[in-house]
């Protein structure tokens, strides 16, 4: 992970995680878990939101 990690600050890139969550496909994975010790941080996922909002927030700005 530590290989991923210095390869997305490099190359300014959003990590994104990783759980493998599909929903009721893989009941015994939980969503920001995973297996075993896997934890996704939270602010992973508010990164990824507040990338969503600028995107969209261009795009209206831009009609």
């Amino acid at each position: 992970m530590a290989l991923a990690a210095k390869i997305a600050d490099e190359f300014h890139l959003l990590r994104s995680g990783g759980s493998d969550f599909h929903g009721e496909t893989k009941p015994l994975i939980r969503l920001g878990v995973g297996k075993g010790d896997l934890m996704i941080p939270a602010q992973i996922y508010h990164d990824l939101v507040h990338l969503h909002q600028t995107i969209v927030s261009q795009k209206g700005q831009k009609q």
